[in-house]
């Protein structure tokens, strides 16, 4: 995986920092359609997807990470974001730099934070007695059972990314070797 926010700056313009986008759709149509000069806006809004949907960026793991980096491209940029363009953009924008060990990752990364939601939102409760005598069973049993797999769900998560974190430094060495060859040419 790419830290693509990490080239963030507002002064940088996103397609000269990564022209490869500008060969696939619909990244090449968001920028064929911006007519403001230098293709500003375009790069704006990729430079957004970048804050937003790049788990390697700063606002990646914010709540509203969306409406935030919306607010703040129009407060600092005057540019205004269409947060359902950007959402048919994210599909490819992950295709384009994640690898699927990445998505996996990524995904995986997903499922624990829905679950740790979900038990958030439970309450715990007791087993209990209705006014006509009948067990109504509590919650109690279930959370300690669901909190006590969360290790296991952690381990789980620590060995895929160890694997990608692998792969990724395998790839960066191998980028290097071929960097170096290129200089001795």
């Amino acid at each position: 995986m790419r830290n693509l926010a990490n080239s963030y700056h507002p002064k940088k313009i996103f397609w000269d920092e990564f022209p490869q986008f500008l060969d696939v759709d619909p990244f090449a149509e968001l920028y064929s359609k911006d007519r403001s000069p230098g293709k500003r806006v375009s790069s704006m809004k990729m430079w957004a997807m970048c804050l937003i949907y790049d788990p390697e960026s700063d606002f990646y793991n914010l709540p509203q990470k969306e409406d935030k980096v919306k607010s703040a491209m129009n407060r600092n940029h005057r540019i205004k974001l269409n947060l359902e363009e950007t959402k048919k953009l994210a599909d490819e924008f992950y295709n384009m730099f994640m690898t699927q060990a990445d998505k996996s990752l990524l995904n995986w990364e997903r499922r624990m934070k829905e679950r740790d939601e979900f038990l958030e939102g439970i309450k715990w409760s007791l087993d209990s007695y209705n006014e006509e005598g009948r067990l109504v069973k509590g919650t109690a049993d279930q959370l300690d059972k669901l909190h006590s797999q969360t290790a296991k769900h952690f381990k789980e998560h620590q060995i895929i990314y160890k694997e990608v974190q692998e792969l990724k430094a395998k790839e960066d060495r191998s980028n290097k070797k071929s960097n170096i060859q290129e200089l001795d040419v």
